[in-house]
């Protein structure tokens, strides 16, 4: 096998030398960076017959290790010395590099298990088709990620034991459904589910992002309006009502008492905000602050239901696609549960998995979960007595994605017109109380 001379810089800006083998150039790289390592040097000296190495073959380990202090390098290695601006050029880059490195979006996550499935489905093995398809990733830190995935299988590793390394990027669903398709033997079939379930998720996402940018827009171009007038207007005309000398409306009070705090202050009033976000997030991050909190978003009107409908989906969705793929129910149930961010509603699936310990089925724990669908739950009871749980719940979160469209279009059709509304109401109070007092001089003056 091929063995390339390499030389590249730590995390910590140390310099270091070694042999590695390889196939390719390429794939050198990669196990490198895969490693931690950025190299800058990668020539290929010979293979592993005429240079002696005996490394096992995909390991990247250094034959020479070293860091400088002087601008010269240490040990029985000469003639190559180290510069001190490029060790520190070297560290300015990785930090300009881990605070730029973004993890890839679910789109791009989607593309990828789309290329694969066609490749796998053509007759590439697991490894040729992550080794290709990494090279065509235009997201460097995905792209390491793919690297180190597909020597992790050259090596031996299943694909489900390569990506669980990086859980936080393919998630728990992912992981279990290819460990899933692993075991039954039946990849393309998981994959294919997979891919539709991903697709739906990331169009669901997407509609309620779109059906938000117009409101956050609109409010935030009303906010500012409101602020100019309230900080920069109001203070001009309240000196005109300082020369009156009788007692004002009370909307103008209340609008002239409004202008002289956010005047005077606003760093006060924003520092007491900061201080009570920041003590809301301590007291969500404890067990009983989060289930507080969670259930008062549950009760928020419209919204609550909504968000209640969009982890129930998700849920149901997750558990379908499991079963399908060949988990048991206890375990399918436990990975969906990882997903819920919200602890009231996972806490009636905490319960169920508790009944199904106890040999109880799905149904009986969630039949007076509140928040749950009725209809979800007598497909649940159905799909137990027939047989086929995952097709039942795959047809109750068909069905609670249409309800949810059919919210966020209703939704966005009334909100519109409502922030215009508000808006209105809002601007109309602030000139009525700035023409109140004016229509009182008029009267004093005619009297």
């Amino acid at each position: 096998m091929p063995v390339f001379n390499y030389e590249a810089f730590d995390e910590k800006g140390k310099k270091t030398k070694g042999y590695i083998e390889a196939d390719l150039k390429e794939d050198a790289a990669g196990i490198l960076k895969s490693k931690g390592l950025f190299p800058f040097s990668v020539e290929e000296t010979g293979t592993t017959g005429t240079t002696g190495m005996t490394k096992t073959a995909g390991t990247a380990q250094a034959a020479v290790d070293f860091e400088t202090t002087s601008g010269e390098k240490e040990g029985n290695i000469s003639n190559l010395p180290v510069s001190k601006i490029s060790v520190q050029i070297s560290r300015l880059y990785n930090a300009l590099n881990k605070k730029i490195e973004a993890k890839p979006s679910k789109t791009e996550i989607l593309v990828f298990f789309k290329q694969l499935y066609s490749m796998v489905k053509s007759g590439s093995t697991l490894y040729s088709a992550v080794n290709e398809l990494k090279d065509e990733v235009k997201n460097d830190y995905f792209k390491r990620i793919l690297s180190a995935v597909s020597m992790d299988i050259k090596e031996g590793a299943s694909f489900s034991g390569a990506i669980s390394k990086y859980d936080n990027i393919f998630g728990s669903l992912i992981i279990y459904s290819i460990k899933a398709a692993e075991e039954s033997g039946n990849m393309t079939s998981v994959l294919s589910k997979l891919i539709a379930h991903l697709e739906e998720s990331i169009s669901i996402s997407k509609k309620i992002k779109n059906a938000l940018i117009y409101p956050f827009i609109m409010s935030g171009v009303g906010l500012a309006i409101l602020f100019y007038i309230i900080v920069y207007v109001v203070p001009i005309i309240s000196k005109v009502f300082k020369s009156m000398h009788h007692s004002l409306p009370l909307p103008t009070r209340v609008v002239l008492f409004t202008s002289f705090l956010l005047s005077h202050y606003l760093i006060i009033i924003l520092i007491l905000a900061a201080c009570g976000f920041i003590y809301l997030k301590r007291y969500i991050s404890t067990k009983k602050g989060r289930l507080k909190f969670d259930g008062f978003v549950l009760k928020l009107p419209l919204l609550g239901n909504f968000m209640a409908m969009g982890e129930i989906y998700n849920f149901s969705a997750n558990l379908s696609m499991l079963l399908s793929g060949g988990l048991t129910l206890p375990r399918a149930l436990e990975i969906s549960s990882l997903n819920f961010k919200n602890t009231v509603l996972k806490g009636y699936i905490d319960t169920a998995k508790v009944s199904l310990e106890e040999g109880r089925g799905l149904y009986e724990p969630l039949k007076d979960a509140k928040y749950f669908p009725s209809m979800l739950l007598r497909l649940i009871k159905t799909g137990e007595k027939s047989g086929n749980l995952d097709e039942m719940i795959k047809s109750g979160a068909d069905i609670i994605k249409d309800e949810m469209d059919f919210f966020v279009a209703n939704f966005t059709a009334l909100l519109e017109p409502a922030m215009i509304i508000i808006m209105g109401l809002v601007v109309g109070f602030i000139v009525i109380s700035i023409i109140l007092p004016i229509f009182e001089m008029s009267s004093m003056v005619q009297r």
